[in-house]
């Protein structure tokens, strides 16, 4: 295993290859996209800011990799500034750490390769009583268990808590199938339905009220 800077060359084609098939499935399940391009991949591999934990099998193929950083801005999709609020005195004496990737090849799961990969990239944080965040889609069918077991492997290099930081939930309102008029949230511990009152939607922070003419008027929307 070791821990690089920047990767080039071959080593680089074998970490796309390897990143595509641990990836790719969710291009179609999660409604973000999950799946970096080439190019925004290799950004990362050249990255001085970035780690790249590397592990190799017998053959000298790897087998999974990390990627951690300290450095948000390295990151275009988190925000550093959530992170900074919530936990300055870690930000501000450079005990911050983000693990944006973290693959293993298919063929490999289930070997002890990613217990090994765990242990490698917590282990400077978890000795620096640091704070290490990461994310993981709802849509990978093994959510649970990949963050159980991540935390149990971390637990013992030093014990911590865990901490959900923020969920990002995607809604469509299908207006081919309005199903009389109920709004019902899948997913969602929540169900919605327009009251037959004053048709005021009631479980979200938003009010909708419908016009004779059919008009509605939102209290809010866009992206939270």
């Amino acid at each position: 295993m070791e821990v690089l800077s920047s990767v080039t060359g071959e080593l680089a084609e074998q970490l796309w290859d390897l990143y595509l098939g641990a990836f790719s499935p969710l291009a179609a399940l999660a409604a973000a996209r999950h799946l970096l391009t080439r190019e925004e991949l290799d950004a990362e591999l050249v990255d001085p800011r970035i780690d790249k934990i590397v592990g190799f099998a017998e053959d000298g193929g790897p087998v999974g990799f990390f990627t951690r950083t300290r450095d948000a801005s390295a990151v275009p999709w988190i925000s550093g500034d959530a992170y900074r609020i919530r936990f300055p005195e870690q930000a501000a004496t450079g005990r911050l750490y983000f693990l944006p990737i973290l693959a293993i090849a298919p063929e490999f799961q289930g070997r002890g390769h990613g217990v090994r990969l765990v242990e490698r990239a917590f282990a400077e944080p978890a000795a620096a009583g640091a704070v290490v965040a990461w994310d993981v889609a709802g849509a990978n069918a093994e959510v649970q268990h990949i963050v159980a077991r991540v935390v149990a492997i971390a637990h013992r290099l030093r014990p911590a808590r865990l901490q959900v930081v923020d969920i990002q939930t995607y809604y469509v309102l299908d207006f081919a199938d309005p199903d009389d008029g109920l709004v019902v949230l899948s997913g969602d511990p929540r169900v919605v339905a327009l009251d037959d009152g004053d048709n005021q939607m009631t479980g979200l922070d938003v009010n909708v009220s419908a016009s004779e003419s059919g008009t509605a008027e939102s209290g809010g929307a866009g992206r939270a």
